[in-house]
């Protein structure tokens, strides 16, 4: 959140799904009260994801580790565009 609200304009915010204290979904949800707008890509190396989302990601905004470039760089786009096709954006 620090790191956020100092900085000029973040396109996009990568986060772990795994974390200690909070997992990404809350640190997630935290985020989006003060940027809504703020496109979100959750990373794991966990192949059973959904649990820490409780059913509620999108598979298209999780990418696994170990990333493949192309498969991170595509999540990124697409990411990216549902964010310029929202209104108001």
């Amino acid at each position: 959140m620090e790191v956020l609200g100092s900085t000029g304009r973040v396109d996009l915010m990568l986060i772990d799904l795994a974390m200690p204290g909070m997992n990404g979904v809350e640190a997630t949800r935290q985020v989006q009260e003060r940027w809504p707008d703020l496109p979100v890509l959750f990373s794991t190396g966990y192949t059973d994801a959904v649990r820490f989302g409780g059913g509620e990601i999108d598979q298209n905004r999780i990418v696994g580790k170990p990333y493949r470039r192309d498969e991170l760089s595509r999540k990124i786009d697409a990411c990216l565009r549902r964010r310029s096709r929202a209104p108001g954006a």
